[in-house]
């Protein structure tokens, strides 16, 4: 009788796990605990990095996604257009994020100071790309990309799928991105994994490094990331 009890008792628990209610998002949106997401499109705009559609703060807790589409701009036409910050990891700790995709913005994903962040299975593919002015015949001077300063966070004018700044211990694989300027950037980033992901056919960096210092790249396909093009 007591062990009927006790499979009861865990049958119990198992079902109202599952019947967890999903949160669905909605602009300006703060995450701080674990939880999973309505699966479904969603449209929210910003216009700027200090107005990112969600934020995620607080410590050791995960976030499914589920397959969710967050999308800032739809005029797919113009990614030069494009604007704003997707999602903010602030004032956070062992974070992990999955099963998300974001499209439409100048900036995926931002994470400042975010030592434990986990980054898993997430598609941040077209986002911000300028129109190129280089063609088959001759390379444009305009075209040219300058990474050499990014002390006061130059690099975010070219936008990426993933901004990382002065986070350590990051954990980034299984991840797309294609279609952007830039894929993955990290600044003073140290200790971190990067591994298994397809930064592909961007036109500026796959990864980029800037006072990044102890990291293991491996195992990633990082092709055809090409600034213009010049036959001969």
């Amino acid at each position: 009788m007591d062990d009927k009890i006790l499979w009861l008792s865990i049958l119990i628990g198992i079902i109202l796990s599952s019947c967890q209610d999903e949160v669905r998002l909605s602009c300006e949106l703060v995450i701080d605990s674990s939880v999973t997401i309505e699966e479904d499109k969603y449209f929210l705009e910003s216009d700027n990095y200090d107005e990112p559609t969600i934020i995620i703060t607080g410590n050791n807790f995960t976030i499914d996604f589920n397959g969710s589409t967050i999308i800032g701009d739809t005029n797919y036409q113009h990614p030069d257009l494009f604007t704003g910050l997707g999602i903010k990891v602030e004032n956070a700790s062992n974070v992990t994020i999955k099963n998300l995709n974001i499209r439409g913005f100048k900036v995926g994903l931002l994470a400042d100071s975010i030592p434990g962040l986990t980054i898993e299975n997430c598609n941040f593919s077209y986002n911000y790309r300028p129109r190129m002015k280089s063609i088959r015949e001759r390379e444009d001077i305009s075209d040219w990309l300058s990474y050499h300063d990014n002390e006061e966070d130059e690099w975010l004018r070219f936008g990426a799928g993933i901004y990382l700044k002065n986070c350590d211990k990051v954990s980034i694989s299984e991840n797309r991105i294609t279609q952007n300027q830039n894929a993955l950037l990290m600044v003073g980033c140290n200790m971190g994994e990067v591994y298994n992901n397809v930064f592909s056919f961007n036109s500026g960096l796959g990864i980029g490094l800037y006072r990044a210092t102890q990291n293991k790249i491996m195992h990633n396909c990082l092709d055809f990331n090409i600034r213009g093009y010049s036959h001969g």
